[in-house]
């Protein structure tokens, strides 16, 4: 046993001395002056909350006399090595979370993270949470504009301003039909919104300003939309449901779109759908974790690749800034990275999440990968080599299923089940 002094330094400088026993070894290097918020205990998490304001770097010691804290006031934890490696310690500065289930896992984070500050790269900050009209925001999609963000909830499309980069300010609150909003998607010049909703329907709504106007529903599937995509020259949509069946919508038809025709597959509900307009593939993720591909030409589409390299069901796809990647988000956590132009090569597979993967966006300079998931948080990992670089969770705000990115790259947008969209500054 030996002591560690550990300074809480307030946003006023102010600084607090206080000594601390700790009940175990340590071989970790003790870094400069850090300034640290409120220590609590979340279950079995250990929380070191942000101060109110500014950023500041958390350091192993921080995490080990946390825990040591907890220990005086939690009697029921043993204060053993097991116990530290066992648990999974929850460090918040300026909500930027490191998980770390080991020593050498926080090391690792801490190094990362002062390495990111030594860069001069500031670290994402918390920008504002909105609470949504309804109790789960469920799909978060930008406009082609980048002017305005489209929530879908539970039987509402809300729309909300962020020109400017401000927080998300409601506009427009539209009821559009009884059961959640699963899949949203947009025609490329910004003139329509297509709802996947769980009643079975397709909804389609003409754009006009900030107005809904023309309405439309698309009847064909027998069970809940889960996923849409349109594709690259706004001719058709394609609708993946729990049916196990895709459906390709004619666009161009009038006075409404009409059902094209379906495409088949071995059977499995379609969870995800993405289209990458360089090489007119489509992508489609089913639960039985496979990923079928079909290429367009012309108004024919062809089976080219029915792709089984994941090991559980595919939740969330999302296709790579420059179109040469597409990313496929599991059940059980990890993301597959397939080379979108050979369709059939599977370049990286990683452990991204300890559940389902609800959501990925790519960043729009392509350099970061954000992904989301039931566990609380919501990641950032570097598409040059797939290296997690910041962990982002909010203490009253989990079970994140929805994101989308400014079109400038600076801001990332999060929806969760708690019926909040949460905004970071990325500080870029």
């Amino acid at each position: 046993f030996f002591s560690l002094d550990t300074y809480a330094h307030t946003m006023s400088t102010r600084c607090v001395l206080c000594s601390i026993t700790v009940a175990f070894a340590l071989s970790m290097l003790v870094m400069g002056t850090e300034q640290v918020g409120e220590i609590s205990l979340s279950g079995r998490d250990i929380v070191i909350a942000p101060p109110t304001n500014g950023s500041f770097i958390v350091r192993e010691k921080d995490v080990l006399a946390s825990i040591s804290t907890l220990f005086s006031a939690h009697t029921r934890l043993e204060t053993n090595n097991q116990l530290l490696r066992s648990m999974v310690s929850n460090m918040t500065r300026n909500n930027v979370v490191v998980e770390a289930k080991n020593t050498q896992l926080i090391q690792d984070t801490v190094k990362v993270q002062n390495a990111w500050c030594r860069s001069g790269q500031a670290p994402p900050l918390l920008r504002s949470v909105v609470h949504a009209s309804s109790e789960s925001v469920r799909q978060l999609l930008v406009s082609v504009d980048g002017r305005r963000l489209f929530v879908g909830t539970d039987e509402v499309l809300e729309l909300y301003n962020i020109e400017d980069g401000q927080s998300p300010t409601l506009i427009l609150y539209y009821p559009i039909a009884t059961g959640q909003v699963n899949a949203l998607a947009m025609t490329s010049d910004g003139s329509a919104v297509f709802v996947g909703m769980e009643d079975t329907d397709i909804v389609m709504i003409e754009l006009f300003l900030d107005a809904f106007s023309n309405y439309f529903t698309l009847s064909f599937h027998g069970s809940a939309v889960l996923s849409l995509a349109v594709s690259d020259d706004d001719a058709y949509l394609f609708a993946g449901s729990a049916d196990n069946t895709i459906s390709v919508w004619d666009l161009n038809a009038s006075p409404s779109p009409q059902l094209d025709r379906s495409l088949s597959h071995d059977g499995a509900q379609v969870n995800a759908l993405v289209f990458t307009p360089l090489n007119r593939l489509l992508f489609a993720g089913l639960s039985s974790s496979d990923i079928y591909v079909w290429r367009k030409a012309l108004s024919s589409f062809m089976l080219v690749n029915q792709l089984t390299r994941v090991q559980s069901g595919i939740r969330s796809l999302a296709v790579s800034t420059d179109q040469s990647a597409v990313y496929a988000g599991t059940e059980d956590g990890m993301i597959g990275v397939f080379d979108a132009q050979e369709s059939d090569l599977l370049l990286h597979l990683f452990q991204a999440h300890l559940t389902a993967v609800t959501a990925l966006v790519a960043s729009s300079d392509g350099k970061r990968l954000y992904t989301c998931s039931l566990d609380g948080t919501v990641r950032v990992f570097d598409t040059t080599n797939y290296r997690l670089n910041y962990i982002l969770t909010h203490p009253l705000h989990t079970n994140f299923v929805a994101l989308a990115v400014s079109l400038d790259g600076k801001y990332l947008y999060a929806g969760t089940l708690s019926g909040n969209i949460v905004t970071w500054d990325m500080c870029l």
